[in-house]
């Protein structure tokens, strides 16, 4: 059994991506222009910068975890990380997602 999985093993370490190191760069590209929400009537504004951080709003903070927008928004953050989608279309898909779910947000 276990030579059966080495190579499903394999495959999955190479298709990992490297964010450290001299690939650090990677993280840079990644940003955004930054959007200001607050996810709730205490008035403390967050900022969100980058693909990144739309990400971790989106699986750690975000109120509604369900519907179209938001599903689109962690579809294209994923792209985002993967190089399929420009930071700048995570940008739009996460402020939709915002607006869909009540967040408040400023992103001028």
């Amino acid at each position: 059994m276990k030579r059966r999985y080495a190579g499903i093993e394999r495959t999955a370490v190479q298709d990992r991506q490297d964010f450290s190191g001299e690939n650090s760069g990677n993280l840079r590209n990644l940003a955004f222009e930054p959007i200001e929400i607050s996810l709730d009537d205490d008035g403390e504004v967050q900022i969100v910068d980058s693909v990144t951080r739309a990400v971790e709003f989106l699986t750690t903070q975000w109120p509604v975890r369900y519907g179209e927008a938001f599903e689109d928004a962690l579809h294209i953050c994923i792209d985002g990380i993967a190089g399929r989608a420009s930071p700048q279309q995570v940008r739009s898909a996460f402020i939709a997602a915002a607006k869909a779910a009540g967040i408040l947000v400023n992103s001028e």
